[in-house]
């Protein structure tokens, strides 16, 4: 028998997957990072795609499987638009979630961690047009803070 659960998380990628599916890379306040599968998600009526866009923060209503878990429902909570409408923007939201996803692994619960991504992306969205200058500084803010968070806090020792 399969079993239903109710899980609120921020989609973070996606890739294609057979002829008409994807899967779709979620981190979840419950589960940590995980992979659900949306059947259909490619078809251009698809009912689900919409709602699993980049950077979508939603609540997602999953099946159990053997080998995936399937998307049944999503109701999407915040798309983070901000983010899309500056350019360097979302090349720092871009190298943010290639180290996020490169430094978590599936199936880690970790609160503290999704509360960092979405503050994390709450600034981004909120953030005024960045010079490249500040979004390299503000890249190696969050990756100290993103390392400390997993347990990797660089000492610094001064002669």
């Amino acid at each position: 028998m399969a079993t239903l659960s109710i899980v609120h998380g921020i989609v973070l990628g996606k890739r294609d997957w057979r002829e008409a599916d994807r899967i779709y890379t979620v981190y979840t306040e419950t589960f940590g990072k995980i992979e659900l599968l949306g059947r259909g998600a490619r078809k251009p009526l698809a009912k689900l795609a919409p709602h699993l866009e980049l950077l979508s923060e939603a609540d997602f209503l999953i099946v159990h499987g053997m080998v995936y878990e399937t998307i049944a429902g999503v109701e999407n909570k915040q798309t983070f638009s901000g983010i899309y409408e500056d350019v360097s923007k979302m090349l720092l939201t871009s190298q943010t979630l290639s180290a996020f996803n490169q430094l978590t692994r599936p199936k880690q619960h970790d609160e503290e961690l999704y509360l960092f991504l979405k503050h994390w992306l709450d600034f981004l969205h909120t953030c005024p047009s960045l010079r490249p200058e500040r979004a390299n500084f503000i890249l190696s803010a969050f990756l100290l803070k993103i390392t400390t968070i997993l347990g990797h806090r660089p000492e610094v020792f001064f002669v």
